[in-house]
């Protein structure tokens, strides 16, 4: 048996990547429900957008694979990032639905240029002595990320609806007696 090769920097910086996109990805994916349902939209319309947002974002990773084997990783991951972030910061501000179910759309659209890209980059970057192990070390990054997302999303969407004490309460702070804590809590 020979010995394992090491993981090149970009194999641990594309892991890394991995972890904040299925973070973001699955984040806003769990809570989407909360945000239509607050903003008065019924479970039809969730079901509606969901169903989009997914088949887009399963089913362009199949071009958007094949465009990056011709264009290259790195400039995919480009248009996959100017794709992300006005989709993501435009689902702050957007309210109807159409404006909502145009920027799900978006999102998913991104989310399906990225899903090939790291996924072939571990495979580009490990040889025969290592990339069983890279592959179990991505996996172990994709379940990371979409493990954390949605508590950290949880815990954002509790702390803004009043439901738990924010970072920033101090139980000690004699100028804080009326805070909003978690209504089960004792």
């Amino acid at each position: 048996m020979s010995k394992r090769s090491k993981f090149p920097r970009v194999f641990w910086t594309a892991n890394f990547i991995e972890i904040l996109e299925r973070f973001a990805y699955y984040g806003i994916y769990m809570s989407f429900g909360i945000y239509l349902q607050q903003l008065g939209f019924s479970k039809g319309d969730l079901g509606i957008i969901q169903s989009i947002f997914l088949l887009l974002s399963y089913l362009t990773p199949i071009f958007s694979g094949t465009i990056a084997d011709k264009y290259g990783f790195r400039k995919m991951l480009i248009v996959s990032y100017l794709a992300y972030l006005p989709s993501i910061l435009l689902l702050i501000v957007t309210r109807t639905f159409s404006g909502i179910a145009l920027t799900m759309l978006s999102i998913g659209f991104a989310a399906g240029i990225f899903k090939p890209l790291i996924a072939a980059t571990v495979r580009a970057t490990t040889d025969s002595t290592n990339k069983t192990l890279g592959f179990c070390i991505y996996y172990a990054m994709v379940n990371i990320g979409a493990s954390i997302g949605p508590i950290v999303m949880g815990k954002l969407h509790a702390i803004s609806s009043g439901y738990l004490p924010g970072p920033w309460v101090n139980s000690g702070n004699k100028m804080n007696k009326d805070r909003r804590v978690c209504p089960i809590s004792p």
